[in-house]
């Protein structure tokens, strides 16, 4: 209860500065929420910026990798060509069996050859060795091998091939030349098989997972069939990644986030061929990177939640009086007229034309006498609401209301036709509601002149309102005006023309003024139309 005493005791001022930090607060929320979601793009491009990297590392690689095989073929090449001369197929099988049971200077280079073979010039079968296999089997010799033709160009070849076993290799070739004459004999090759255990060794040289892929004719369409990769656990997520066909792709495996690259093979100084549509992919963990900022993003939610909370307490607690306080002065509103509230930035007088209104209940004093209050409160808030409303469905203003009576304004060019078309609908209004009901007729008094208009009062208390002898004289011809009667001065009616039927009564002396006034009123039955005429001299019928 204390702190709530001291809030309620806080300035306006303070309050605002408060509900201000607040506001600062939840701004601050969207900030730092804003800076954690760019880390996680700026995650992202990191990402894709280190796996650029490794896809040059790896196509650079790959280049060696290529050129180094194709170097070990072109020795071999050296060794067997004398070979060849001899035509001695048993050293050729022989020789092709140290091939495939050799191993490489480097465990990094990959492991034992899984294929070799021997071929003459026409592209015949000199000899053939497959791991698993005898060497120089006769059913091996019917196979289909790569076509390695293009080397002899002389340069070496790097290819595919799927074995008649559907073993995918990757297949270095190099031309068999005679030392002396340059005669071309035969070729040499050289394969490997992809599979997860030659993307592990990828992995180990380039860093980061390595997947092989190939695209295979099925049913005249391509389907992707995975080869190998140095990750087996992902093999039911690349299949679905694979089959995206794109160059990246971002899947899921588990909770874990991946990204694929597909590297096309660049290499200079090679023949590369690629008729088994063979793919190499590289693999990045975005869930493995994202954990190096995960602690600022932790940081970042924790401050971005604090911030929001702190922003909401601040204005759950401070706001609730600022905005009662503002409830209050929008009903206080309902006191005071359209033009008070337009002018509270004006303080001063200033003078003005309008037309001025005037008109009260007769006979409510008589009324309340013996009646409950609620009872005439209510009589007079439905006779004065009624009044109002219509006057400002016209473009009035209501200045004020003064016990059982209201004084209003209208301003413009054809400020007197809207006053009494106004007046005439209150009347209407009136009959319609009450009928001949006590405490609801009214007699109305319109004039139209020169005003003094601002702001009046003392320094604690003002009110804007219309002061001088037009707004005393609409208020002197209301006090004569009988119920249900408009009466009206001769400068309203000579603005009125003929747009309104009137009647002229007999001039009338009221208090203030020392000449007589002209006094016109509204003809009830436009039966018994008086026109005005002209300036200053109106034709009327004198009241009976």
């Amino acid at each position: 209860m204390a702190g709530t005493s001291q809030t309620a005791r806080l300035s306006v001022r303070t309050k605002f500065a408060l509900l201000i930090a607040a506001v600062v607060s939840l701004l601050l929320t969207a900030v730092l929420v804003g800076v954690w979601l760019q880390s996680r793009n700026e995650v992202v491009k990191i990402i894709a910026t280190d796996l650029g990297e490794r896809k040059k590392a790896y196509a650079a690689l790959g280049q060696n990798f290529a050129r180094y095989h194709a170097h070990i073929a072109a020795m071999l090449a050296v060794k067997i060509a004398p070979l060849i001369k001899q035509s001695d197929k048993e050293q050729r099988c022989l020789f092709l069996s140290s091939v495939i049971d050799s191993g490489a200077t480097d465990t990094n280079d990959g492991p034992h050859p899984d294929y070799a073979a021997l071929q003459g010039p026409n592209g015949n079968v000199l000899a053939i060795a497959v791991r698993g296999r005898p060497v120089c089997d006769p059913q091996l010799e019917r196979w289909r091998l790569p076509d390695v033709h293009t080397v002899k160009r002389k340069m070496p070849l790097l290819t595919g091939w799927a074995d008649p076993d559907g073993q995918i290799y990757a297949v270095h070739t190099a031309s068999i030349t005679d030392g002396a004459s340059g005669e071309p004999l035969g070729t040499i090759s050289i394969g490997f098989h992809l599979d997860d255990h030659s993307a592990a060794v990828a992995k180990a040289r380039v860093g980061t997972d390595v997947v092989f892929w190939r695209e295979e004719e099925r049913q005249s369409k391509l389907e992707p069939v995975l080869l190998g990769t140095s990750e087996p656990r992902l093999r039911p997520a690349l299949m679905e990644a694979i089959s995206a066909r794109q160059p990246e792709v971002r899947f899921k495996s588990g909770k874990e986030e991946w990204l694929l690259a597909d590297v096309v093979p660049q290499t200079s100084g090679l023949i590369i061929d690629n008729p088994e549509r063979i793919h190499f992919g590289l693999l990045q963990s975005i869930t493995n990177v994202r954990k190096s900022f995960q602690a600022l993003e932790t940081y970042l939610a924790i401050l971005a939640v604090c911030a929001l909370a702190g922003g909401i307490y601040v204005s759950f607690n401070f706001s609730r009086p600022i905005v009662a306080e503002l409830n209050q002065r929008q009903q206080m509103l309902k006191f005071l007229s359209h033009t008070t509230v337009d002018s509270l930035e004006h303080r001063g007088g200033e003078r003005r034309w309008i037309v001025a209104m005037f008109s009260d209940i007769r006979g409510f004093t008589s009324f309340c006498d013996g009646r409950d209050p609620a009872s005439v409160v209510e009589r007079l808030n439905q006779v004065l609401g009624i009044q109002a409303e219509i006057v400002a469905k016209h473009g009035g203003d209501i200045d004020k209301f003064i016990g059982d009576a209201m004084f209003a304004w209208f301003s413009g060019d054809d400020r007197c036709q809207r006053a009494v078309a106004a007046a005439r609908e209150m009347l209407a209004a009136l009959e319609r509601q009450f009928g001949a009901c006590a405490g609801a007729q009214v007699g109305i008094g319109i004039h139209v002149g020169e005003v003094i208009a601002g702001a009046l009062g003392s320094q604690d208390r003002l009110d804007y309102t219309a002061i001088g002898s037009t707004v005393n004289l609409a208020e002197r011809l209301c006090s004569v005006a009988h119920a249900g009667q408009i009466l009206m001065s001769q400068p309203v009616a000579m603005e009125l023309g003929n747009s309104v039927p009137l009647r002229a009564l007999d001039p009338i002396h009221v208090k203030g003024f020392a000449d007589e006034i002209v006094v016109y009123e509204v003809i009830p039955d436009v039966g018994a139309v008086s026109a005005v005429a002209g300036a200053g001299d109106v034709p009327h019928t004198s009241a009976t």
